[in-house]
């Protein structure tokens, strides 16, 4: 790792919610220094905006998730599913221009993982079912839904 790669990791620590100590201790460098660079930079400044950041992604996501989910129960035709494919097609947009993992805890965090999951899902739905077995579709809705409200449950969110 460059200084300047274990610098960027010690700020996304600190602002995390870490301690200089503790970005200290896993990057390598010196207290001292991450110290001085985070009073000039406002690291911790940075902990409310990025847990407001967090926060705002998140609900926005959960939301355009739900959106789409119930759009994807509701299609009983073509130009229903592809509102709903429209709609998963916004999510995916979504995610890649409010990234959480930026700002959060990547560590064993599972929402990291939930762009991959998304990914999958789309392929699955959009790609495969959607050009293979369309009445697949409409049976796998429910689970789906249901899926997502046990995640986001598992998640905290």
């Amino acid at each position: 790792m460059t200084e300047s790669q274990a610098r960027a990791q010690a700020r996304r620590l600190v602002v995390a919610g870490a301690s200089y100590e503790e970005a200290a201790a896993e990057t390598g460098v010196p207290v001292s220094t991450l110290q001085k660079v985070g009073a000039r930079e406002g690291w911790t400044k940075q902990r409310s905006t990025a847990a407001d950041y967090l926060a705002n992604a998140a609900a926005m996501k959960r939301l355009m998730m739900e959106r789409c989910m119930a759009a994807l129960a509701e299609a009983t035709d073509t130009a229903s599913l592809t509102a709903a494919n429209q709609l998963h097609q916004q999510l995916l947009a979504m995610e890649k221009a409010f990234p959480e993992y930026r700002y959060g805890e990547q560590k064993a965090d599972p929402k990291v993982r939930l762009g991959v999951a998304m990914e999958a899902l789309e392929l699955l739905v959009g790609e495969y079912l959607a050009t293979r077995d369309r009445n697949a579709i409409t049976a796998l809705a429910p689970h789906i839904t249901g899926f997502a409200a046990w995640y986001g449950e598992r998640l905290g969110a």
